[in-house]
């Protein structure tokens, strides 16, 4: 028997899904609102069992870092789980048919003085495959990837093919004049969208919208969308559910900031604030972005703590960050950190635990990790990387490596 979680002790909740997207800040500032509004985020969980009865949903949730089960009861439960949703329905509905058709895509990201872009986006038209590949400036590289090609494989792994990553490095050496290799890949990712199904073949043809529906009785689903209509997603989920526990109240999400109510204000107090700790001028922006008003409370701890080195050499995150993030974003593995949180793994051919990386240490002495633990979260990290990359670690190519020695010269 599993223990009950006390009903008067759940204010809120959901089940929250890993997300690897460039949207992950987006992400954690609404979780951290969620926790404000008296929400009961949990990380490292995975729902086992979903069942209702009683004018009750019932959730059995497994704690994986401890291997603890937890159930939970709720007069509703929203069941928000992406790409996953079709086999979260299965646990409640064993015969329910399934509602998604996933597409892959997948993203390169190279150094800016490898692709010869400014501050415009370019779209490269592939009118055999019916496709678009894209190229993206991003802070101090560029993203180069496609979306919607049809996909069946794996939805908790999936990876940049060979083929994937050789499709993209041809597109840019035709259409630009490059000459590059995967030797110039920074870093690689892949990402699933949840497209509602219908009776059309290819899912560049499938619809964006978002439905909800009632999986049973105490539950209701909702999927499809995407990160751009998320408030309108939980609206029309929230209202729905109200609607059923016949609750005057609607969702407030319209009117809910994220972020910082004064960027301006804020990013002169976290310019001056950079100034007395010697940042490089790069760092105060990269907090404002990332952390929003909470980023003089994170520069505080790095006056405090000694932590103003950056966590990578040649990167924009701090060292602080990584305490910060243990502390306050519940990161509790070096893949939250570096993948979940800072998003190190997209830009570093290292993935942040090369050998002048300070992630795994800075961690370490905040969470107590023995030497063996240390090399086990390496391990990890490096196995899930290099997974998804399709490609093995490396260092920083010469001609990256050059343009940080003028830099720095300059």
């Amino acid at each position: 028997m599993v223990p009950a979680l006390p009903r008067d002790q759940v204010k809120g909740g959901f089940i929250y899904y890993d997300c690897k997207t460039d949207d992950v800040r987006l992400v954690m500032e609404n979780l951290i609102q969620a926790r404000r509004y008296g929400a009961v985020p949990v990380n490292h969980c995975v729902v086992r069992d979903l069942s209702s009865g009683g004018g009750l949903g019932r959730s059995v949730v497994e704690d994986t870092a401890s291997g603890t089960h937890f159930e939970i009861e709720a007069r509703q439960i929203i069941v928000a789980a992406g790409v996953w949703a079709d086999r979260v329905e299965a646990l409640a509905v064993s015969d329910a048919h399934p509602r998604l058709r996933p597409s892959k895509g997948v993203h390169l990201v190279f150094r800016r003085d490898a692709i010869p872009v400014l501050e415009a986006g370019a779209f490269i038209p592939d009118a055999e495959k019916r496709r678009m590949l894209f190229v993206i400036p991003w802070l101090d590289h560029v993203i180069v990837g496609t979306t919607d090609d049809a996909y069946e494989g794996s939805l908790d792994h999936p990876m940049v093919e060979q083929e994937d990553r050789q499709y993209c490095l041809d597109a840019l050496n035709v259409t630009l004049d490059l000459h590059l290799d995967e030797s110039d890949i920074a870093g690689a990712y892949a990402g699933l969208r949840p497209l509602i199904a219908s009776e059309r073949d290819a899912t560049a043809d499938l619809s964006r919208r978002h439905a909800v529906y009632e999986i049973a009785h105490g539950i209701t689903g909702i999927t499809g969308g995407k990160m751009t209509t998320y408030r309108r997603m939980a609206k029309d989920a929230v209202d729905g559910v109200a609607e059923v526990l016949g609750i005057s109240a609607r969702s407030k999400t319209r009117w809910i900031r994220l972020g910082s109510r004064d960027v301006g204000a804020l990013t002169a107090a976290v310019d001056r604030r950079c100034r007395v700790l010697g940042l490089d001028r790069e760092v105060g922006p990269n907090l404002v972005r990332c952390y929003g008003d909470r980023a003089l409370d994170l520069l505080e701890l790095a006056g405090a703590e000694g932590l103003t080195a950056p966590l990578v050499p040649g990167m924009r995150p701090i060292q602080a960050e990584a305490l910060y993030c243990a502390r306050a974003e519940m990161a509790t593995h070096l893949g939250d950190l570096l993948g979940r949180r800072t998003r190190v793994t997209l830009t570093d051919p290292e993935a942040g635990i090369g050998r002048d990386s300070s992630a795994a240490a800075v961690l370490a002495s905040e969470l107590g990790w023995s030497d063996e633990e240390v090399e086990r979260q390496r391990d990890a990290h490096r196995a899930e990387v290099e997974a998804e990359r399709g490609l093995p670690l490396h260092p920083a190519p010469l001609r990256a490596l050059r343009a940080d020695a003028a830099v720095d010269a300059g």
